[in-house]
């Protein structure tokens, strides 16, 4: 005998937004999440819509009791954005910066920011939850689709934790592909004061920069671009900032061909010797 399930998924929308009170980074002894209330929160680094682009985000409830969420939409300055969104349980399309909803056990949350052929609009995003330890997952799938409508590349990205102060991610701009770097301070309170050690491919230090993000703030990199000794090289990105909280992702681009692929971001925190 076959039964069959019915999973709720209920979403509703919101105005204004939130960011997350964050400390300073206290470097071997670094442990913890970056918010101390009981809300669970999430990051997606970078969301891309307009000119070609869509953004798809997935939520999961992975446990057997529903989860509430809330999903806000924040620009590159930290304030609401608002988007054009598709909900595809019900297929409305609506224009908010931030929903809200519950997920049914086991159930998932699927919408959409659509392109809806004006300029790229790329912003990022805080996902908070209440429910069990890590009970709701996520990912974005960002696409890029030609003139004629059809899919060309997309890419996956999956939710961040907010862990990213001490991270490492690969570069290859080589075969005329770019690698875009994309870091997000997401703290209400502080600035972050991140440093950026470039290695090429046999370890050795080649770059260095440094980057001050307001609460709030997003910035992206085309490598190349902004650094053109990385033009042609391979190497490894060292990201160290000086509070506990920071967001990371990356993209690897060709925009001879329009591929994207995601480029995979390690966090990295020293052992602590003891004495």
């Amino acid at each position: 005998m076959k039964t069959s399930f019915r999973r709720l998924v209920t979403v509703t929308v919101l105005t204004g937004s939130a960011l997350v009170p964050c400390q300073a980074a206290v470097r071997n002894h670094q442990t913890g999440s970056a918010n101390s209330d009981s809300s669970q929160i999430r990051s997606f680094t970078r969301l891309l819509s307009g000119n070609g682009w869509e953004t798809t985000i997935v939520l999961m409830d992975m446990g057997s009791s529903p989860v509430s969420f809330r999903q806000s939409f924040l620009d590159n300055d930290g304030l609401p954005a608002p988007f054009n969104v598709n909900l595809q349980t019900t297929n409305m399309n609506l224009t908010t910066s931030a929903l809200q909803g519950v997920i049914a056990p086991y159930g998932t949350a699927t919408f959409t920011l659509v392109d809806d052929g004006s300029a790229l609009h790329e912003a990022w995003s805080l996902l908070t939850f209440d429910g069990a330890q890590n009970q709701l997952a996520g990912y974005a799938v960002v696409r890029h689709r030609a003139s004629d409508g059809n899919l060309r590349f997309e890419a996956t990205l999956p939710a961040g934790n907010l862990m990213d102060s001490s991270a490492r991610m690969p570069f290859d701009n080589t075969q005329g592909f770019q690698t875009q770097l994309t870091v997000v301070n997401p703290a209400s309170n502080l600035a972050a004061q991140v440093q950026l050690t470039y290695f090429n491919a046999a370890g050795q230090a080649i770059l260095l920069d440094s980057l001050t993000l307001n609460p709030g703030q997003q910035t992206t990199l085309t490598l190349p671009n902004t650094y053109p000794d990385l033009a042609d090289q391979t190497g490894t990105i060292a990201v160290l900032a000086n509070i506990n909280c920071l967001s990371v992702s990356g993209l690897r681009v060709n925009p001879a061909t329009g591929a994207v692929t995601a480029v995979p971001v390690m966090d990295f925190t020293p052992s602590v010797t003891l004495q």
